[in-house]
């Protein structure tokens, strides 16, 4: 009984942190634009930038579980510029968007793939996006996919004790819940139009008793899609 209060105590907190995460990226994302605002208004290009498809690996852990797993992770950018061609206000909000995808182990026999739409505010004018990195926050959410082993109790016998001589099967089961999550990362362009993203995500993925948070650290690079 005190390990449950306990366990139920630590995922109390643990959603209070997620949740104060959350609320201090979207003040940050909000304060960001709220600052471009007052700064003069953007000249939306002719000729947008294509979008951006971007693939790597990513590590991570989460308190209920391994503290380090791998994985990988894609996403197609749309900067600011290619993001108003889908809602025009965010080119002058500098805010791109993030079409994002996610496969990593939580444990040996646990595993997570995720789905989301991240609204990526740039801490930088677009203007400089050729004088280095750009900084970036972000916020988000989609449907994460969680996979885990249960237990399935040996039959009982005709008198109602459990069979001791068969073995208790184990079976795999999946979950699907909302999940949402915090980013700050950069990204930098090369030569050849390559591009390479760094960032570190917490995702809150919280069902039933289920707690498959976790924080993840992505590299990847890309390449501008044919637009």
């Amino acid at each position: 009984m005190a390990n449950r209060i306990g366990n139920k105590g630590r995922r109390g907190r643990r959603r209070r942190a997620a949740t104060t995460l959350l609320a201090g990226t979207l003040l940050l994302l909000a304060a960001s634009t709220a600052a471009a605002a007052l700064h003069h208004a953007l000249e939306r290009p002719d000729r947008p930038a294509p979008p951006v498809i971007t693939f790597g690996p990513t590590v991570g852990g989460s308190p209920d579980w391994s503290p380090f797993r791998y994985g990988v992770s894609g996403s197609i950018l749309f900067r600011p510029d290619a993001a108003a061609s889908i809602f025009n206000p965010l080119f002058y909000w500098n805010t791109g968007l993030v079409l994002h995808g996610e496969y990593r182990d939580i444990a040996p026999d646990r595993n997570i793939l995720t789905f989301d739409v991240v609204l990526r505010r740039y801490l930088v004018d677009p203007s400089r996006r050729g004088r280095g990195a750009l900084l970036f926050a972000g916020a988000g959410g989609g449907v994460a996919l969680a996979g885990y082993p249960y237990t399935v109790a040996a039959d009982e016998d005709e008198g109602g004790e459990t069979e001791t001589t068969t073995p208790p099967d184990v079976q795999r089961a999946e979950d699907s819940y909302y999940s949402f999550l915090a980013e700050l990362g950069y990204e930098r362009d090369l030569a050849g139009g390559l591009v390479v993203v760094w960032k570190a995500q917490w995702r809150s993925y919280i069902w039933s008793a289920r707690d498959f948070s976790n924080w993840t650290v992505h590299v990847q690079f890309g390449v501008p899609l044919p637009w």
